[in-house]
């Protein structure tokens, strides 16, 4: 079940981007596995000490570029890693974010789709906090990727546009 949402994020790239880069497709099949999975580092373990180990073994397996972008989309777990607070968790992903570079931003553009596509699903509540949450902080961060990825960003910010007005 955790596969699905990645898949259907590298699918959106591939089949409705045309994205072709094996940095970003690989990268979209991994941005939420860190968070999931235990083999890229111990949850447990000191914040630093975990991004270190994540980073080398993302690193020796995908290459430095990808491990780059996975731990920029990376959000930390707020318990065991030396963040007290979940308002801190949010900071520094936002903070890592705002420091990806635009192909990470692209992956975080397709994770955002393929998240406000499954959100008719949910409750009212969660579809208005996602809403909110999307228009606050990750669109004014998308306006970024149109510079690099001008057709792919153009559509994907056009897409969840769409999505973000019929839902709110």
């Amino acid at each position: 079940r955790y596969f699905e949402h990645l898949r259907g994020v590298a699918l959106i790239l591939l089949d409705e981007c045309g994205v072709t880069s094996p940095d970003l497709i690989v990268t979209a099949l991994l941005h939420d596995s860190v968070e999931d999975s235990p083999i890229f580092g111990t949850a447990t373990a000191p914040y630093l000490m975990w991004i270190q180990t994540a980073r080398y073994r993302l690193g020796k397996l995908f290459g430095a570029s990808v491990a780059e972008m996975v731990l920029a989309l990376t959000k930390p777990q707020a318990l065991g890693r030396g963040i007290r607070a979940k308002g801190q968790v949010n900071n520094l992903y936002l903070a890592h974010l705002r420091s990806a570079p635009p192909a990470a931003l692209l992956v975080k553009m397709a994770d955002r789709l393929h998240n406000l596509r499954s959100l008719p699903t949910t409750t009212a509540e969660k579809r208005s906090r996602t809403v909110a949450e999307t228009k606050r902080y990750y669109l004014p961060l998308f306006e970024r990727v149109l510079k690099r990825y001008p057709r792919e960003g153009k559509y994907l910010l056009g897409e969840i546009e769409k999505i973000v007005s019929r839902l709110q």
